[in-house]
């Protein structure tokens, strides 16, 4: 019989641990959306996050710095996390739409699995205090911002 390092850990009790990788992230993200949990659009978005539907906020590392802070003024404002990560391509592509710059996560489950991973992939605490939006560059596309 042969097993595969998957099932060797599982027999001997050691935890496997899997790689957060981009595509993994936009494949979750993918799933929110099936799920109807994810609100995409710049407005659509402002509109929730002013009325207190969203957990999490995504802003592609290409959009503008008009858009960008537009939408961070308001999560600020209302305590809503932001994350900027991957390409309104990517994103649009994975939550089945037209190039998306901004997508909410309108699921408090949905929103924390998304962080986790978010924070796994961008090699930061999940806990992140700081309000800096470095990171989004070709080497590593994201970044996180708190709004607290």
């Amino acid at each position: 019989m042969v097993l595969n390092n998957n099932s060797t850990a599982r027999k001997s009790g050691a935890s496997v641990r899997k790689t957060v990788t981009e595509e993994s992230i936009l494949s979750f993200l993918g799933l929110a959306a099936r799920a109807g949990k994810v609100i995409s659009g710049a407005q659509a978005v402002e509109d929730s996050v002013n009325r207190g539907k969203v957990f999490l906020v995504i802003v592609s590392c290409d959009s503008s710095d008009s858009t960008f802070l537009k939408v961070t003024g308001i999560t600020e404002l209302c305590k809503v996390r932001t994350i900027r990560f991957s390409t309104k391509y990517k994103i649009g592509h994975h939550i089945g739409k037209p190039d998306r710059a901004v997508a909410a996560i309108a699921d408090k489950g949905f929103a924390e699995r998304l962080s986790v991973l978010l924070s796994e992939y961008l090699n930061k605490p999940d806990q992140a205090t700081d309000n800096s939006i470095e990171g989004c560059n070709t080497d590593n596309l994201g970044g996180i911002h708190d709004g607290k």
